[in-house]
């Protein structure tokens, strides 16, 4: 006991600096970023990514139709290849997965989001400012940090982990329901009003096997 006093009186001022950074890792969220810099899926889930047809686009609501939605007629998708599909989710699994323990939101309901309105991660707004959700601008939103397409505005980011991110803060707050058949509903009613959306989510879950990820 008198050796440990010793030590203590000695080295007090190492200690308080080791205990202050322990603190320190301990109250701040480590954020990985993307690139991404996340590995590759397992042997096991590229295995579950099996080869499937293209996926054909469903038809986006028109602009005679009575919505309020700022995503409509805002993406014409083409057809996403079997190749870019495996690609996506292979990048941005574990990051759904993340985004699912963080906020709640099924890591396949993300994945398919993405998957779609993204077009597997080449469409123009991933091009122009990595938006991967076709999330538009707030009205308060300056235009500086704004993509324009097809005479829209559009929320611009540095990278895609940003662009993950502000998909989970802007769905978060909504009650959407705990289970996949209430998000993809949710989705296609409230959010992007686009007819179709919601069957097109659940076909990609299971073309894909999308719900793997919702148990990481």
């Amino acid at each position: 006991m008198k050796y440990i006093l010793t030590f203590v009186r000695q080295q007090w001022l190492r200690l308080l600096i080791l205990f202050s950074l322990l603190w320190l890792l301990q109250q701040r969220e480590v954020v990985i970023e993307l690139n991404l810099t996340l590995p590759a899926a397992t042997a096991h889930q590229r295995r579950a990514i099996k080869d499937s047809p293209p996926i054909a686009a469903p038809t986006v609501s028109s602009p005679q139709q009575a919505t309020i939605s700022p995503f409509e007629g805002s993406i014409n998708t083409p057809t996403i290849t079997t190749e870019r599909a495996k690609a996506f989710i292979e990048r941005f699994g574990q990051v759904a997965t993340m985004e699912q323990k963080k906020f709640g939101i099924p890591a396949s309901i993300i994945l398919a989001n993405g998957l779609w309105h993204s077009e597997a991660g080449t469409s123009a707004l991933v091009t122009k400012g990595n938006n991967y959700f076709a999330l538009p601008c707030d009205d308060d939103q300056a235009t500086s940090d704004a993509i324009w397409h097809g005479g829209k505005r559009f929320r611009h980011y540095d990278n895609a982990w940003l662009s993950f991110r502000d998909h989970s803060l802007y769905l978060a707050h909504l009650a959407a329901g705990r289970n996949i058949t209430d998000w993809a509903a949710f989705l296609e009613k409230e959010v992007y009003h686009q007819p179709g959306l919601g069957e097109k989510l659940h076909e990609l879950i299971q073309q894909w096997k999308l719900h793997q990820w919702d148990h990481q």
